[in-house]
């Protein structure tokens, strides 16, 4: 299984260049013969959404974007790429989600369980919660569990749940991370302690990608 990681620099709100980005990275992927490509969470919305999302029409900008995207992006590699879902049940009109793209089609959409509403972020302000134990899926055999950013922070005290121990580590062969995690000074250590303790519990290697560049005051370091 060869996986490759695009850690892009994604623009709030300008979906055509982050498509176009994310089509760059996944044909490289393509040519150097990967079975998947992962990019960060919101990579095609770009992150932190703020009162993007406060007009419909701005994410219908974004859905037209996404389909034309899922028709452009190479036919023998699964991508998967963050971008803002839509919520047809009760509750917050979206989800932070993440799309898997396959021969041309969107074949599942995950959506991001623990919503963060300290320091920079509000996720909860404009998102609904997911569920992590229906955000797997299946790729050449294996059993892929997608985490999206917070949801592989569960082990924080600051969390009342913790998402991956709702998984079974017998149905888990690879783990994804798709993030969005500013820098902070000891932000580096934390990330580590808590991809090694959700590697150990699911037994399972973890593939992370964060966000890089900047975005207002914001920093993403990528790592």
């Amino acid at each position: 299984m060869r996986i490759a990681l695009g850690q892009i620099n994604s623009f709030m709100g300008d979906f055509s260049s982050n498509a176009d980005k994310i089509l760059e990275w996944a044909q490289r992927a393509a040519d150097k013969h990967c079975d998947l490509i992962v990019f960060p969470e919101l990579s095609l919305f770009g992150y932190p959404p703020c009162d993007l999302l406060e007009r419909d029409s701005v994410v219908e900008a974004q859905d037209k974007v996404l389909q034309k995207l899922a028709t452009k992006l190479p036919q023998d590699i699964a991508c998967i790429f963050g971008f803002v879902g839509r919520n047809k049940k009760r509750g917050k009109h979206y989800f932070n989600s993440a799309a898997l793209v396959h021969k041309s089609k969107v074949k599942k959409i995950f959506n991001k369980q623990l919503l963060p509403v300290y320091d920079v972020f509000d996720d909860s302000r404009h998102f609904s919660s997911g569920e992590v134990k229906k955000n797997r899926f299946r790729l050449k055999g294996k059993n892929f569990q997608v985490l999206i950013c917070e949801d592989m922070w569960g082990w924080d005290p600051v969390h009342e749940i913790n998402p991956v121990k709702e998984l079974d580590p017998k149905e888990t062969d690879f783990i994804i991370n798709l993030s969005a995690s500013p820098f902070t000074e000891d932000k580096r250590h934390l990330r580590l302690q808590f991809a090694q303790k959700t590697a150990s519990y699911l037994k399972a290697p973890l593939v992370y990608v964060n966000m890089v560049g900047g975005q207002d005051e914001i920093i993403f370091d990528g790592g």
